[in-house]
């Protein structure tokens, strides 16, 4: 099974981004086309996670949850049910 990852690991991917951006060091460069990909696939997951959102939303929110219905505490915490 592949590697996990959470949305608090998706943040510290994009914060690692901005900082390789801005480091001046030459040994560790980032052209901007790499962090424009980047930030797609970012902006891609979290798209993924306001839909996932909008739908426990629309179908009674905590009730849902409550109910043991964890789909969304699933996704935030990486486990992608397989």
């Amino acid at each position: 099974m592949g590697k996990k990852n959470t949305m608090s690991d998706l943040r510290d991917h994009l914060f690692d981004t901005i900082e390789r951006l801005k480091d001046p060091d030459p040994a560790t460069p980032m052209d901007v086309q790499t962090a424009k990909v980047i930030v797609d696939s970012a902006n891609a997951l979290i798209d993924s996670q306001r839909v996932q959102n909008d739908y426990i939303k629309a179908i009674g929110g905590e009730n849902y949850l409550q109910n043991g219905n964890n789909q969304s505490s699933r996704f935030l915490n990486g486990d992608n049910g397989e």
